[in-house]
């Protein structure tokens, strides 16, 4: 799944996937996520320009979040592995 964000003068490219994180991206979060509806939510600062929900199993699910370059991302990926499809 791929998400873009565009914003200013700038174009973040967020890939959501099972299985990660894609290759020359560092690691900046790695651990769990309390869901207790199995529905996250991947949006930008205060969630007005974009929302999107991924569907995993309800309770504390698995998450990595990684980027390109942390302190200014042009990618960012999410690893969640137990994303329904």
């Amino acid at each position: 799944m791929l998400l873009r964000q565009r914003k200013l003068r700038f174009e973040v490219e967020i890939r959501v996937s099972s299985e990660g994180p894609p290759p020359g991206e560092s690691v900046v979060f790695a651990g769990v996520l309390a869901v207790p509806d199995g529905v996250p939510e991947i949006g930008d600062l205060v969630g007005d320009d974009f929302v999107h929900r991924l569907r995993v199993p309800a309770g504390v699910t698995e998450i990595v979040v990684s980027a390109d370059v942390p302190e200014e991302a042009v990618r960012v990926g999410i690893t969640v592995p137990t994303i329904f499809r």
